[in-house]
């Protein structure tokens, strides 16, 4: 069944299989194709997540790693290139849980980075006070001359 306006554009198409196309003759295998733009107030999608990131066993890849494949690829690992998106698009559940596999690996970097900069302060204070500590021994060998 479809409804037209004319002008040979599918206002609405439902096909033999129950496939829903609005502005496109052929739904293909989705159940519900859009040849426009779309307005909701809400979109649920149910796909995998990536909490996998904070499992004892996951291999988070060093940042010479991270640097290297964006150099020869020009874009992040398991990130469709802008090519990729412009020919194909991306389907938004798997794109979501991958962007969040970026930002759960970035906030491991962020936390391995503090901990670096909490033991290099730790250690700069204590050089400082070691500095402090010779400072008054020469001071104290001066005096007795």
């Amino acid at each position: 069944m479809f409804l037209s306006s004319g002008d040979n554009v599918a206002d609405l198409v439902i096909d033999n299989t129950g496939n829903v196309g609005i502005g496109t003759f052929n739904p293909g295998t989705w159940k519900l194709a859009v040849n426009g733009h779309i307005r909701a107030k809400e979109i649920k999608v149910e796909t995998g997540w990536s909490d996998f990131v904070f499992y004892d066993d996951y291999k988070l890849p060093i940042l010479q790693e991270v640097e290297s494949h964006i150099r020869e690829k020009g874009h992040l690992k398991d990130i469709p290139s802008a090519k990729d998106v412009e020919e194909n698009g991306v389907l938004l559940g798997e794109i979501n849980s991958k962007l969040l596999q970026k930002i759960e690996e970035l906030t491991l970097y962020t936390i391995q980075q503090e901990k670096t900069l909490e033991s290099q302060n730790s250690q700069l204070k204590k050089q400082g006070e070691d500095i402090e500590k010779l400072k008054a021994l020469v001071e104290e060998v001066l005096e007795q001359k």
